[in-house]
This record gives C-alpha cells, sequence and structure tokens, in this order.
C-alpha cells in the first residue's frame, strides 16, 4: 500500500497519464494537419510574447489561440483528454471548485467570483500544449516578451521616453504595471534568464544576459521591497546551484555576466536614488510604526491583513470564504483603516489559506509541487537550450513574490504562473515522436542540473 506522500507524488509526476496514447495522439495530428502545426505554435508564440503587455493585451494576447484551438478540434481532439489532464489542470480546477463552494458562505460573493476566475490561466496548458514540443520556441517568445515589457518599464522612467501609459505612482518606475505586479514579473523573469545569462552558449546566452540585466534593474526600480526580498533570496538560492561544478572558463563568463549586473543596477540605483532612498525610508518608518500597534499604514495594513487571514484560517478550517479579506479586514479594523481598502491577503499561501482553509492551501501546494517537479526533471543539459532550464526557476521566483503578493490574483502574475506552468507539463512527447522538431535533451535527477 503506498504512502499517502507516495500517491501525491506520483500525481504529481502525472504517472496516470497514458504514454503510448498521448505519443500517438500527436502523431495523428500531425499527420492530419502539418499547416495547423505551424499556425498554432505561432499564435501560441504571440500569446507569450504579449503576455508581460499592458492588461489589455494580457487579457487578448491568448484569444487567436483560443479561437484557432477550436477551429482545429477535428485534428487535436484525441490530445484534449491529455493536454487538459495533465495534474497543474486538475490541481487548478480542484482549487477553483472549492474557491466556488466557499461562496456558499463568502461575505462578498462578486470580489470572490473574480478572485476565481483568475484561475482561468492555467488552462494555458491545455491550450498550449499541441504545440510544447517546440517548448524552446515558445520558452524564447516569452523571454523576448518579458525583455520588451522590461524595457518599457525603464523607458517610463524618462520624460524624454515616456511611454503613453503614465504611472501613478512618480517614485516609482513601473510601466504600464502596477508596482507590486512589476517587482513579482521581474523575480520570475530573473528566474528565467540567470541559467542562461550564467551557463547558456549561443543565441540563449545573448537572451539570459539582455534579459537578466533588465530584469535586475527593473526590480529595484520598482520599488517594491517584498520584491527586492524575493529577488534577493532567489538569487542567493539559485546563482550557487547553476554555478555549481561549472569550469574555470564558466566561472570567469558568469563573472563577466554579474559585474553587468551590478553597473546596471548601480546606474539604475544612482538614477532612481531619491525614489529608492524614500522607500526605504518609508519601510521603516511604517515598520515602526507597526511595532508599536499602530497598522494605518501601507505596510502596517499588509501586516494587518496577513494576520487576519492567518486567524481566520485556523479559527474556520473552511476558510472565509472566496473574495472575504476584505470584508472582514473592514469588519474588525474600520472603514477608514488602510487594511480595510485591501481585497487581498497579499500573499498567496496566507490568502487561500485565509479564504479557503487548509484546503485551499494544500490544492495550491500540489498545484506548485507538480509544476516544479515537471519543471525540474525537463531541465536541458544542453547549454544551447538553457532558456528553458530557467522555467522552474521562473515559477519558484513567482512562489518567493508571493509570499509577499498574491500573485495567483493579479493578471499579470496569474497569467505568467499559467504560461510557466504550460511550458513545465507532466508529460511531453518521446523523442521518436517528434521528427521535425526539438528533441528535449534531458539529464537524470541524481545529475547536476546545470553541468554541461
Amino acid at each position: 500500500m503506498p504512502s499517502p506522500f507516495h500517491a501525491l507524488a506520483r500525481f504529481a509526476d502525472g504517472s496516470y497519464i497514458d504514454r503510448p496514447a498521448t505519443d500517438a495522439a500527436f502523431a495523428r495530428m500531425h499527420r492530419r494537419d502539418v499547416v495547423g502545426d505551424r499556425v498554432h505554435l505561432a499564435l501560441a508564440c504571440l500569446g507569450l510574447f504579449l503576455l508581460a503587455g499592458p492588461v489589455t493585451v494580457t487579457e487578448l494576447a491568448f484569444a487567436p489561440l483560443l479561437v484557432f484551438f477550436f477551429v482545429r478540434a477535428v485534428n487535436t481532439g484525441p490530445l484534449w483528454i491529455h493536454a487538459f489532464g495533465q495534474p497543474a489542470v486538475l490541481t487548478g480546477l480542484a482549487l477553483a471548485a472549492w474557491l466556488g463552494i466557499t461562496l456558499a458562505w463568502s461575505p462578498d460573493r462578486a470580489q470572490g467570483l473574480d478572485e476565481i476566475a483568475r484561475l482561468r490561466w492555467f488552462l494555458l496548458v491545455g491550450l498550449i500544449y499541441p504545440a510544447i514540443e517546440r517548448r524552446h520556441a515558445l520558452t524564447t517568445a516569452l523571454a523576448l516578451g518579458l525583455i520588451v515589457a522590461g524595457l518599457a518599464q525603464l523607458a517610463s522612467g524618462f520624460d524624454a521616453l515616456h511611454p503613453p501609459f503614465a504611472s501613478s505612482h512618480p517614485s516609482r518606475i513601473t510601466g504600464w504595471w502596477d508596482p507590486v505586479v512589476a517587482g513579482s514579473v521581474q523575480v520570475g523573469a530573473i528566474g528565467l534568464f540567470l541559467p542562461a545569462a550564467l551557463r547558456g552558449a549561443g543565441r540563449d546566452r545573448w537572451i539570459g544576459t539582455i534579459g537578466l540585466t533588465v530584469a535586475v534593474a527593473g526590480l529595484l526600480a520598482s520599488g517594491t521591497r517584498g520584491a527586492w526580498l524575493s529577488g534577493g533570496l532567489l538569487l542567493l538560492i539559485a546563482v550557487p546551484l547553476i554555478l555549481r561544478g561549472a569550469e574555470t572558463r564558466a566561472k570567469r563568463t558568469a563573472g563577466a555576466v554579474v559585474l553587468v549586473g551590478v553597473v546596471a543596477v548601480v546606474l539604475v540605483g544612482w538614477s532612481q536614488r531619491a525614489g529608492l532612498a524614500l522607500r526605504v525610508d518609508q519601510a521603516r518608518t511604517e515598520l515602526a510604526a507597526a511595532g508599536g500597534g499602530d497598522l494605518d499604514s501601507p505596510t502596517g495594513a499588509r501586516i494587518a491583513v496577513m494576520n487576519l487571514a492567518a486567524e481566520s484560517g485556523t479559527a474556520r478550517p473552511w476558510g472565509l470564504g472566496a473574495g472575504g479579506i476584505r470584508t472582514a479586514a473592514a469588519a474588525r479594523f474600520g472603514e477608514g483603516h488602510a487594511a480595510a481598502h485591501l481585497e487581498h491577503a497579499h500573499s498567496s499561501p496566507l490568502h487561500l489559506f485565509g479564504v479557503g482553509g487548509p484546503v485551499a492551501l494544500f490544492l495550491g501546494g500540489l498545484f506548485a509541487w507538480a509544476v516544479l517537479r515537471a519543471g525540474v526533471r525537463e531541465t536541458p543539459a544542453d547549454p544551447n537550450r538553457a532558456l528553458e532550464a530557467g522555467l522552474p526557476l521562473a515559477f519558484a521566483g513567482l512562489l518567493l513574490a508571493g509570499l509577499f503578493d498574491a500573485v495567483h490574483i493579479n493578471t499579470h502574475t496569474a497569467a505568467l504562473l499559467g504560461a510557466l506552468a504550460a511550458l513545465c507539463p507532466a508529460y511531453r512527447p518521446t523523442p521518436s515522436e517528434r521528427a521535425g522538431h526539438d528533441k528535449p535533451q534531458t539529464v537524470s535527477p541524481n545529475k547536476d542540473l546545470f553541468i554541461r
């Protein structure tokens, strides 16, 4: 009798997926619709490239792919059960279903429905799956989109280059993103670009180096203090992991890349020193006030709703109900308190725990575990495919950012979570079924994932 942990691990690995049937469904699709394969790949790449754009662009980025997905249903139909049967989709649907049940006792069902609707991005796993054999092309499209969005963010800090989307936070450079979203997205981007920048080769190294420089500068410029902590922790963990066992030449090249990144950070920091100093001073003042019991400040309000979510999930194992954080905060602290204006707990784990109790927290954790396991297992050893090696680190970066931001609710971060889950399915076709397509080069779990 397998232990519960072993059973969960088998589920997260997609052991129930019929591998031969999946391979046969891909082969059938290729035989019947070669042109459709190319169009599907192009539209998936387009959606991934546009994902980090302004919110309206993000919402519509995958609309062409969605339409085409149903247009070619006759040729791809047998693949759907394997596409939408991935662990990430099933756990996402289970989480949405449980949160839907909690609406029965939610004090704000409209807000709850909006929160549940954000989980729709997890369906990207199934939409992109028919093109997953070309994962490197898909990952490159996502990477280029993040670079363009990051450059637009940095450009918005200069009056002469200010893009046509004015920021409402003059002391923070955020482009078309909300400041907290900008910080969280850039933490994920740092994870995506790190392996390519430090140990990649060819085009991937150039993309990784440019992307990492832009992402680090964008993270600093966002002024998002929680994201600063998450990004710093990610770098402390990921850089030694990536460089473990590297040759001297590779370490020297990585050192040059790090130097470029440091120069970029110094330049951004110097140009925005007044705004950054203001953010640091605000943090000191607000934390000191919170320590004295005054939580009526931006930082204090976030501490207040985090504590409220933790207490609610503990006292009510079924949770407050989806959308219940703001109402509960207003009831406890009063309508005039800063916490009463926050729609979520500013922490994904705590928010899930607060509105859905241990069940929601467990399902969210299972989703994250399944995606991370799949991403690590499919890490390529080829340095020319180093961007793909950054997928699990990008997901890990978003999870770290989720300690200080409800990344599963905000549109851009929820979309990025869905995209990364789509690029890390539990099972992809075997090389023998992929004639004419990129062939994955994976390493066994007992080897260094980033050794060339």
